[in-house]
């Protein structure tokens, strides 16, 4: 149970992507072109982040956290990151319009799983939700972005920025209950 309500709150409500604006700007680069291979990049960034945090796991329990050597943890992650993303690169030959992983997004997931959690299932639990809300809000912008194509006809209008603003709208709708001038007790 605690695992759904981790995958709702990481992955919907309190979004990585909108909150923490991990892997924002490649989000709204992502968005211009997608097709059914995002399900193989999904999967492929699964397996690379839940690979990296059980080889990055065992260090920082066994040595970091000991040793309250926790500043340490970034630079840990991006010494196992770099040579994993490496391997993974192979499956960019056997699937070309694929990424296989995008640092961007993989290192700052890893680094908040890191610091979100005291174990390797709360890990594994922060992480996986991380990244799935990237790949549940690639779509909806996609989507915006479609939308916004076919109301301007002008070739001045920045459409990431427009992006940028309905990410911002989007985030408001989300929190808009959370507001302290809507709470119960103002609207009794």
């Amino acid at each position: 149970m605690m695992f759904f309500y981790k995958l709702f709150f990481f992955a919907i409500y309190c979004s990585s992507v909108f909150v923490y604006g991990l892997g924002i700007r490649q989000l709204v680069h992502n968005s211009e072109k997608i097709n059914w291979k995002i399900i193989i990049q999904l999967l492929l960034t699964l397996i690379m982040i839940s690979i990296c945090i059980l080889i990055i796991n065992p260090i920082v329990e066994g040595i970091l956290k000991p040793l309250h050597l926790k500043e340490l943890i970034p630079f840990v992650v991006l010494l196992i990151v770099l040579p994993v993303d490496a391997v993974f690169g192979i499956f960019k030959h056997r699937f070309p319009n694929a990424k296989c992983s995008d640092l961007l997004i993989t290192y700052p997931v890893l680094l908040l799983s890191f610091y979100e959690s005291a174990n390797l299932i709360n890990t594994l639990t922060v992480a996986i939700p991380c990244v799935i809300s990237y790949f549940i809000f690639l779509p909806i912008l996609y989507s915006v972005r479609q939308r916004i194509s076919l109301t301007t006809k002008s070739k001045n209008v920045n459409v990431n920025s427009l992006i940028f603003i309905t990410i911002a709208v989007i985030l408001c709708a989300i929190f808009a209950f959370d507001y302290s001038w809507l709470s119960i007790g103002v609207l009794k």
